[in-house]
C-alpha cells in the first residue's frame, strides 16, 4: 500500500513537471513570436528587457491539467477521489481569481488597491468555506469570528505578496517557492494529510518544470500571474493543513518554510516605514539587490538565497516535534542568523536603529547634557561680567559631549578645552554669532568637537535656540555696561 501511494506521488510529480516544461516552452515561444513582451518594474527587477513575463500561465496550466489527469485516473480505476476534490473545492476558485489578477497585472498596470481588494475577496471566499486561521490556534482560547477573519486576510494577503516581492532575479521566487513546497509536502506526508501532500507535490513539480526556463539566464519570467498564484497556494495549503491541527505549529511550519520571502517582506515594510517612503512602493533595496551590491553575480546571489531558503525549509521540519524546546531552538537559530546576515548587507535603517537603541540606553546622559545647557541658559541673565559668562560656559561644556569652545566677545578672546581632548584625528565646529537689533555682531561663540564614532548626546536645538539667545543678551548687556563704565571713567579722567 505504501509503495502504491509512493508511486502515485512520484508519478504525479513527474507528470506535473513535464507538463510544466512543455507548457512553459510553448507559452515562451508564442509570447516571443507575437511580441507579447512587457517590461517589468525596473525599480525592483534587475533584468526586464526582451523577456516575456507570462511564465505563470504555463505553470498554472500545467498544475491544473495534472490535477485533472489525476482525478480522471482515479475515476478510470473505479475510485472516487473525494478526499482530493473536496479539498480542492475549498480554494480552487479563489486560486483562479488570484491567477487572473496576476495575469491582468502582467498585461496592464493594476492599481495597488485593486490588487489588495481582489486578494482580500479571495481570502474571504476561503474563510466562507471554513479555511481560516484556526480559532484555537493559541491553546484553548477561541478567537472571535471577526478576529479570525482579519487574521485570515492578513495571512493570505501577506504570503501571496511575499513571493511577488522577491521576484526580482532570475529563478529566485520560483526557487524559493520550490524549497517551501518541498518542506510543506514532507510535513503533510508525515502528518498523514494525503490531500495536502498530493496537491503540494504537484505544485512542486510544476515549479521545478518552470525553473528549467527561468533559472539564470532566464528566457521567461514568472510574472505576477505566477508569483501571486504560488504565494496564494502556499497560504491556502497551510490553512487547509492547519484545520486538523489546531496549534500554533500548524501555521508556524509553513511560515518558517516560506521564511525568505516573509523575511524580505517584513524588512521591506520596516525600512520603507523608517525612511518615510511608500510602504507598497517598489525599490532596489531588497535582500537580493544588496547581495548584488556586494559584488556577487546574478547567479551567485540566487544560489546564496537558494541556500537560505533550503535552510528555512529544513528548520521548519523541526517544528513537527511537540514541545517548546525544538521551536525555541529553531526561532533562536533563525533569529540570530537573520540578524548576523543583515549586519553584512549594510542596511542604513539598521544603522539608524542601532543609533536609536544606543540613544535609548544613554538617555540618562542625554538628559544630563540637556539640563547642563538649560542651567546655563537660565543663569546667563544674572551674569555681571565676562568672567561669570565664561565660568557658566565652562561648567556647561564640562558636562556635555562637546570638547571645547572659544568665546570672542567684549573685546576678549577666551578658549576652553577639556583636559582629555584628542584632536589629532581632526575636529568639527559650530559657530554662533552673538547679537541682535543694531548690534548684529557683538561677538561669536565657536563650539568644537573631535571626530568620533560615538553619537552626540545633546539636543543641538537647545544650544541654537534658548541658550543662544540668552548668551547673546548677556554678552550685549555686559558689553554695554562695560562700554558705559569705560566712557564714564574716561570722562572722569578728562575732568
Amino acid at each position: 500500500m505504501i509503495g502504491i501511494i509512493g508511486f502515485a506521488y512520484f508519478a504525479f510529480f513527474i507528470t506535473s513537471m513535464f507538463l510544466s516544461m512543455g507548457a512553459t516552452w510553448y507559452v515562451r515561444n508564442i509570447a516571443v513570436r507575437r511580441n507579447w513582451i512587457r517590461e517589468g518594474d525596473r525599480r525592483r527587477q534587475v533584468q526586464t528587457a526582451g523577456i516575456p513575463r507570462l511564465g505563470g500561465v504555463g505553470l498554472f496550466t500545467a498544475f491544473n491539467v495534472s490535477l485533472a489527469l489525476l482525478v480522471a485516473g482515479y475515476y478510470l480505476i473505479g475510485r472516487n477521489p473525494i478526499y482530493l476534490t473536496g479539498t480542492l473545492r475549498q480554494f480552487w476558485m479563489p486560486a483562479v481569481l488570484i491567477f487572473l489578477l496576476g495575469l491582468a497585472d502582467d498585461i496592464f498596470d493594476i492599481p495597488v488597491w485593486v490588487k489588495f481588494a481582489v486578494q482580500t475577496a479571495a481570502a474571504m471566499m476561503m474563510f466562507g468555506v471554513g479555511l481560516k486561521v484556526n480559532p484555537l490556534i493559541f491553546g484553548t482560547y477561541p478567537f472571535s469570528t471577526a478576529v479570525s477573519l482579519v487574521l485570515t486576510i492578513l495571512w493570505v494577503v501577506g504570503i501571496t505578496n511575499a513571493f511577488n516581492l522577491i521576484d526580482g532575479l532570475d529563478g529566485l521566487a520560483a526557487g524559493s517557492a520550490l524549497f517551501s513546497t518541498m518542506a510543506v509536502f514532507v510535513v503533510a506526508l508525515i502528518s498523514g494529510n494525503r490531500p495536502m501532500a498530493m496537491i503540494t507535490v504537484g505544485l512542486t513539480g510544476a515549479i521545478l518544470g518552470f525553473l528549467r526556463f527561468n533559472f539564470n539566464p532566464a528566457t521567461i519570467f514568472l510574472g505576477d500571474s505566477g508569483s501571486l498564484f504560488v504565494g496564494f497556494m502556499m497560504s491556502a495549503i497551510s490553512l487547509a493543513g492547519s484545520q486538523k491541527s489546531p496549534t500554533l505549529v500548524a501555521v508556524a511550519i509553513p511560515m518558517v518554510a516560506c521564511g525568505l520571502p516573509i523575511l524580505d517582506t517584513f524588512v521591506a515594510i520596516g525600512r520603507r516605514f523608517l525612511s518615510g517612503k511608500p510602504i507598497f512602493g517598489a525599490d532596489r533595496d531588497h535582500i537580493h539587490h544588496k547581495l548584488l551590491n556586494k559584488g556577487m553575480t546574478h547567479r551567485q546571489a540566487v544560489i546564496v538565497l537558494y541556500g537560505i531558503s533550503a535552510l528555512f525549509a529544513f528548520m521548519s521540519l523541526f517544528l513537527l516535534y511537540p514541545g517548546a524546546g525544538p521551536g525555541g531552538v529553531v526561532l533562536a537559530v533563525l533569529g540570530i542568523g537573520a540578524w548576523l546576515g543583515f549586519q553584512q548587507l549594510d542596511y542604513r535603517e539598521i544603522t539608524e536603529l542601532k543609533r536609536l537603541a544606543r540613544r535609548t540606553i544613554d538617555q540618562k546622559r542625554v538628559i544630563a547634557n540637556n539640563l547642563a545647557v538649560q542651567y546655563a541658559a537660565e543663569h546667563l541673565p544674572q551674569a555681571q561680567s565676562m568672567d561669570e559668562v565664561f565660568e557658566l560656559l565652562a561648567g556647561m561644556f564640562h558636562d556635555n559631549d562637546f570638547d571645547g569652545f572659544e568665546l570672542n566677545a567684549g573685546g576678549q578672546n577666551r578658549t576652553w578645552r577639556k583636559p582629555d581632548t584628542d584632536s589629532a584625528a581632526g575636529e568639527w565646529n559650530i559657530s554662533l554669532k552673538l547679537g541682535s537689533g543694531e548690534q548684529l555682531e557683538a561677538g561669536k561663540l565657536t563650539i568644537y568637537r573631535a571626530h568620533s564614532q560615538s553619537p552626540l548626546l545633546v539636543d543641538i536645538n537647545l544650544i541654537t535656540s534658548d541658550f543662544h539667545r540668552a548668551l547673546a543678551d548677556a554678552v550685549m548687556r555686559i558689553s554695554q555696561v562695560e562700554t558705559k563704565a569705560v566712557a564714564a571713567h574716561a570722562a572722569g579722567s578728562s575732568a
